[in-house]
């Protein structure tokens, strides 16, 4: 089990066209958006040098006063060196 949280760093690059679509105005917008997760994940271990994980989190950003929910699942393997 495992709680965590950060900040997330976006980039938003956009443009903006008229009516015909010919491009006027060229933007970005970036963004510091603090974030919460909480998730679950299971190692087994191997053929001594071998491990799999595989899990999921739950994440919460907070992003422009408002609440983004997702689940990332995942499935890693991994070599010991």
């Amino acid at each position: 089990f495992r709680l965590g949280g950060g900040v997330s760093y976006s980039v938003q690059k956009y443009t903006r066209s008229n009516a015909i679509g010919i491009p006027l105005i060229n933007g970005k917008v970036e963004s510091l958006d603090p974030y919460a997760k909480a998730g679950v994940s299971i190692e087994l271990n191997f053929l001594y040098a071998m491990s799999l994980n595989i899990g999921t989190d739950y994440y919460l950003v907070f992003y422009n006063n408002k609440i983004f929910q997702t689940l990332h699942y995942y499935a890693m393997i991994g070599f010991r060196i």
